[in-house]
């Protein structure tokens, strides 16, 4: 059983995708973003920076936090085709899951704050979110309209680590219909069922925003 400690964000609702996807049995503890909130004994020892997600695993006993750190852990354990085990393909998984782990989601993150919840309050910031935001979609669009998904023609751990960032396309100022390979992607990813089940495990609505 994988004890799940998360929020409604992008990085939380990753890990549950990923649970549903690789069909591990979980459970849900929800975690206040409130910086004065209680937080469970069992989180604190599982993320020393007191950040979303976390993990318990029962049957290992392993506690880890860090999204990124938790799908490699899950997909290995799972033994799941969402990471290959060597060669290239390996390769290229490792490489996009990075990129959207470490790069795209912190600047589509701090995004979100500069443009959506603080708008107007930065103009230096918001003027270099907007350029790194419109520079990623770039790069996926460049990507995805080339290859099925972001490491090849199946879908990864990448796929799972970018999708919940996409979701919140319109926080970011962006209209996904400029572009095409980025949508088409995004309208695959968010009909699978293991993204609709993890998306509503953790989000008030049910609905997957789509592109007008």
């Amino acid at each position: 059983m994988i004890e799940l400690f998360a929020a409604a964000t992008p990085n939380g609702i990753k890990i549950a995708v990923a649970l549903e996807w690789l069909d591990l049995p979980y459970k849900v503890t929800a975690i206040s973003l409130r910086g004065d909130a209680p937080r469970p004994p069992m989180f604190t020892a599982a993320s020393p920076l007191g950040k979303i997600p976390a993990i318990h695993d029962t049957d290992t006993g392993v506690e880890m936090s860090e999204s990124g750190a938790i799908l490699l852990y899950l997909a290995e354990k799972a033994g799941s085709s969402l990471l290959p085990p060597s060669g290239p393909e390996r390769v290229a998984v490792l490489q996009w899951h990075f990129i959207a782990s470490a790069t795209i989601g912190p600047a589509f993150g701090q995004a979100h704050h500069y443009l959506h919840f603080q708008k107007g309050k930065a103009p230096y910031a918001e003027e270099r979110s907007v350029a790194e935001v419109q520079r990623y979609y770039s790069v996926l669009e460049d990507r995805l309209s080339e290859t099925d998904y972001l490491a090849g023609t199946a879908p990864s751990i990448a796929d799972i680590a970018l999708w919940p960032w996409i979701i919140r396309f319109s926080w970011q100022g962006v209209d996904l219909n400029n572009y095409p390979g980025v949508a088409r992607w995004y309208r695959t990813m968010s009909a699978m069922p293991a993204c609709v089940a993890g998306y509503r495990k953790l989000q008030d609505s049910p609905d997957i925003p789509m592109p007008a």
